[in-house]
């Protein structure tokens, strides 16, 4: 019997399509590769769709980069001015 290991994919980001591409970067430039969600939905005129919901994406990484993403958002958030 052969055993199948899965490596799990867990959500550590959510939001504005901008946000999340800097984030993707970020992690890309310390090796954690992040798969963006719903990247294709950012490009379309909310106009079209009649919701502000479309430049929402989300980015996911392994489970074993998991505390090592988290760790650097955090550090870019703590680093970020907030937009007004």
């Amino acid at each position: 019997m052969t055993t199948k290991t899965t490596n799990m994919q867990i959500q550590v980001f959510d939001g504005d399509f901008w946000k999340g591409s800097l984030i993707r970067e970020l992690l890309q430039d310390h090796n954690i590769y992040a798969a963006m969600t719903d990247e294709h939905m950012s490009s379309i005129d909310p106009a079209i769709l009649g919701t502000q919901l479309v430049n929402q994406v989300a980015l996911v990484v392994s489970q074993e980069n998991y505390e090592q993403a988290r760790s650097l958002i955090e550090e870019f958030n703590n680093a970020a001015p907030e937009a007004s």
